[in-house]
């Protein structure tokens, strides 16, 4: 990345003159992107519209407005020059004098913005003897900063003098200095040689050598843009779904994606679209499931309490047994084979030894085994350090890092083995030797763990017997947890896989693209992802991509909503009758809600609570023998995760008024997924 010379240097006066420090063209690998040459607007179904702030993250889109992204394509440009390297460096006394120009013209335009602004007063004053006292002060005031200003003028005309002095003599000072001062004083002294505060026909002529200077620098870099500038840029856009595949979308100008005929779901719905009863029927039965699971829980006559004693039972016998593999058995037999090998090779070492003159060649042998020797002996001593902790994970590990180690060790030996030539066939029959004692021992080990295992794998497959009466629910925790398994591991789409449908525009061709989100399947809990990417064709004609802008956005339904929902809901009865019992004290239930929110675009607290009110229907089971429906009125809390509500029983006959709380068992299986899959792709990004 080169510095701001790598920008068309026309900005560099422009910015200078207009009061910037520096050209905002200018990027740089750590303070500017792609991003900074995108601005986003939000148009809604009106004429209303909102900018979105460059630094917000996951910005709120409504499902039914039009997302307009806007490129600059003059940031493109300085962006792509830029990366690719195209131009020329400067020499350090061309930048000199480039940066010198920019000041140089400032300061100039601030005087002669004075010097007319005092003429105009004083032909408006009229006659000296006519002056009040006032306009005396300001025209005093305007003559005393135009001096100022004349001044302010000797640094930048120096500073500009020396860089064109330094590019005619270089090094040689003398003629640096000399040059300066016959450049410098007479823009400051008139034609009979005496002190003014700018001779302005000489500081014209200097003014307009240095901007030449500087012009006839720009179009030659503009020239060697246009001609090697093959940069071109391209939008695209997805929307990503819960455990959904992306849905590629459209951006007007940047692609030939069909819209979708998807009619909206209205913000106020008393009918659920498709997506919303598949997402009910499920929320249901994984809430129905999780009330069978927390009553079998409760229940200490039931299958799955029983059969917790025997799972724990059998699990610490199981580590009792793995402890004592690592701590004494394995380790002991392991050290044995280690000793019998060692004896075994040294044996034929001695022997070949005795045959053969070529001890270069067995010393090669001799370093490789005692290479693989003390690899198994080191692996040794780390399953006794292992063994300190006999935590499942810890024996799960060693069960699989003994033969791994192993048969790393025997790969060392067999390897330096295939080193000595073959008509040393007494160190082939070695190897054979040792990779039997090693194999054999490591199946023993293999089997001995599997035996230790045996009980458990019994016990733990009763507990799956069990667990299948939850079906859905387990199958709910399966497909969440690997779904985000699968996103922290493979989280980015292939940016090398462009559709054929979309369009990747020159620079000069670049437009605003629309994202219209009304004429997309874009619902509330959606995501909108917006990709920006600047490419260009490298020597070989391959594209390669200069930079790369993501942006994400938040798919929300505004305004006043409704909202289908289902939820585990834990009841209580008001009243003497069944509430005095514990076993019947807020007994779990699965339950299906209509909810109305009002949503908005801020991100007060009333937003991060998302208060809502609504209805609900319960499945209830006052009486263990008949099914009964329950009705009620519901406030919520943080997107209808969390409930509280009042109800009336429709078929009890006494006692019918219910409280309850509940949880969106769903929302919080996906909540608690997303972390997960979070804290794994933290994880594998460490």
């Amino acid at each position: 990345m080169r510095s701001v010379h790598s920008v068309p240097l026309a900005a560099l006066i422009v910015g200078a003159c207009a009061g910037a420090p520096q050209p905002s063209l200018s990027p740089t690998p750590d303070t500017v992107a792609l991003d900074l040459a995108l601005s986003y607007t939000e148009e809604f179904e009106g004429s209303g519209k909102t900018s979105i702030a460059p630094s917000q993250h996951l910005a709120i889109v409504d499902y039914k407005s039009r997302l307009v992204i806007n490129p600059s394509r003059e940031f493109l440009q300085a962006l792509a020059t830029t990366e690719r390297d195209i131009l020329p460096a400067l020499a350090d006394f061309e930048q000199m004098r480039i940066n010198s120009t920019a000041g140089l013209v400032k300061a100039a335009t601030e005087y002669v913005e004075n010097a007319t602004a005092a003429i105009r007063a004083v032909e408006a004053a009229g006659p000296a003897d006519q002056l009040a006292p006032s306009q005396v002060e300001e025209l005093q005031e305007r003559i005393g900063k135009q001096a100022e200003l004349g001044l302010a003028l000797i640094t930048p005309v120096r500073i500009a003098a020396e860089a064109e002095a330094r590019m005619l003599h270089g090094d040689d000072e003398d003629a640096v200095v000399a040059a300066v001062d016959r450049m410098t004083v007479p823009i400051f002294q008139n034609a009979s040689g005496q002190d003014v505060i700018l001779n302005v026909p000489v500081f014209a002529e200097f003014l307009a050598r240095q901007i030449k200077f500087a012009s006839r620098r720009a179009r030659v870099d503009a020239e060697i843009a246009n001609v090697a500038g093959t940069a071109r840029f391209r939008m695209r856009a997805w929307l990503r779904r819960p455990g959904k595949e992306p849905v590629a979308v459209s951006i007007q100008n940047y692609d030939d994606i069909h819209s979708f005929d998807a009619p909206k779901r209205p913000r106020i719905a008393f009918r659920m679209t498709e997506r919303e009863q598949r997402r009910l029927e499920q929320g249901s039965a994984v809430a129905r499931d999780a009330a069978q699971l927390v009553r079998d829980l409760r229940n200490r006559r039931s299958a799955l309490r029983l059969g917790l004693p025997e799972l724990q039972s059998s699990v610490e016998g199981t580590l009792e047994g793995l402890t004592d593999l690592v701590l004494d058995s394995v380790p002991t037999r392991l050290t044995t084979t280690l000793l019998d090998a060692t004896q075994t090779a040294k044996s034929a070492l001695d022997s070949l030894t005795a045959r053969y003159s070529d001890l270069q060649q067995l010393e090669a042998f001799i370093g490789g085994l005692n290479q693989g020797l003390a690899s198994i002996k080191a692996g040794i001593d780390g399953l006794r350090s292992a063994a300190a902790d006999p935590s499942p994970a810890a024996l799960l590990q060693f069960s699989v890092a003994v033969p791994h180690t192993v048969s790393g060790a025997l790969t060392l030996i067999v390897d330096y083995s295939s080193q000595i030539p073959v008509n040393l066939q007494r160190l082939d029959t070695l190897a054979v030797v040792l990779a039997d004692m090693v194999t054999e021992e490591a199946a023993a080990v293999r089997s001995a763990v599997e035996r230790e295992l045996s009980e458990t794998k019994g016990a733990l497959r009763s507990l799956a017997d069990q667990m299948s009466r939850y079906a859905t629910l387990v199958q709910a925790l399966q497909e969440l947890f690997s779904r985000n398994q699968a996103i922290a591991v493979a989280d980015e789409l292939d940016a090398s896989n462009v559709d054929p449908r979309v369009r990747t525009l020159d620079l000069d061709a670049v437009v605003p693209g629309t994202v219209f989100l009304n004429a997309t399947p874009a619902d509330r809990g959606d995501a909108l992802e917006v990709r920006a990417e600047l490419v260009a064709l490298d020597d070989t004609g391959q594209e390669e991509t200069l930079q790369e802008a993501r942006r994400m956005f938040r798919v929300e339904r505004l305004g006043l909503t409704s909202d289908f929902s289902a939820h585990l809901i834990f009841v209580n009865r008001f009243g003497t009758g069944d509430s005095d019992q514990s076993d019947a004290s807020f007994e779990p239930a699965p339950s299906a809600s209509w909810t109305l929110h009002h949503r908005i675009r801020s991100t007060n607290l009333w937003s991060f609570f998302d208060p809502g009110i609504g209805v609900n229907t319960a499945a209830l089971d006052f009486d263990d023998d008949n099914f009964q429906i329950g009705v009620g009125m519901h406030v919520t809390l943080f997107n209808d995760l969390l409930t509280y509500g009042v109800g009336y029983n429709l078929n009890a006959d006494s006692d019918n008024w219910y409280h309850y709380f509940g949880v969106e068992v769903l929302q919080a299986l996906e909540t608690v997924g997303s972390a997960f899959g979070g804290l794994l792709k933290g994880g594998g990004g460490g």
